[in-house]
């Protein structure tokens, strides 16, 4: 049932069965397969399949939901028994630009280094989409740079490593420029002006 379930879940994620199916290294005729196996399990229709993509039911949604902690648990629990290996495959990492540029190039490197069995994938973007991309399992873990006092969604798990006040310095059209890609909220205190 737990193949299955992360089938499922993949198709939410992905909203494409085609796309779910590559994300498990499956044929998109397994993913259908396994998600047919959980709703006759349920005893309940877990996707829409008059809708392109297919979507979930409202039914689906609750399993949906139920089931991300048990399968982020299952992993949990399999990566106990492989604590003491080095590790190996794919690691999805994602981190804001800035802190990529500053500090984690070198560190990624020297991952990369001490594990060579290990595919060190790294994506820069904003914090906020960055954290729904681990949500949604398309990266495995990111640091991002997030608003004072406020964190990823549920139920995404955080470390909060540092806290620091930053000072933009540019020109008045930048700031609309970057604000049209991502809201830019300065507190009135954080903001100066440059002389």
């Amino acid at each position: 049932m737990i193949d299955n379930l992360k089938a499922f879940a993949a198709v939410i994620d992905c909203k494409s069965l085609t796309k779910a199916a590559s994300r498990l290294f499956l044929t998109q005729s397994a993913i259908s397969r396994r998600i047919q196996q959980l709703e006759e399990a349920l005893g309940g229709t877990l996707l829409d399949r008059t809708q392109r993509p297919p979507s979930s039911t409202a039914l689906g949604q609750r399993v949906y939901e139920q089931s991300l902690p048990i399968l982020r648990a299952v992993d949990d629990l399999m990566t106990l028994t492989r604590q003491d290996a080095a590790p190996t495959g794919t690691l999805r990492f994602g981190m804001s630009q800035a802190i990529g540029d500053v500090i984690m190039a070198d560190a990624v490197e020297q991952l990369s280094g001490e594990f060579p069995t290990l595919d060190v994938r790294v994506r820069a973007g904003w914090g906020a989409p960055l954290a729904a991309q681990v949500g949604a399992g398309d990266l495995d873990a990111a640091i991002v740079m997030l608003p004072a006092g406020t964190q990823p969604a549920a139920p995404l798990r955080f470390t909060s490593v540092t806290q620091t006040d930053w000072v933009m310095r540019c020109t008045p059209r930048k700031v609309l420029r970057m604000a049209e890609q991502e809201p830019v909220v300065l507190p009135p205190a954080k903001a100066k002006r440059a002389a």
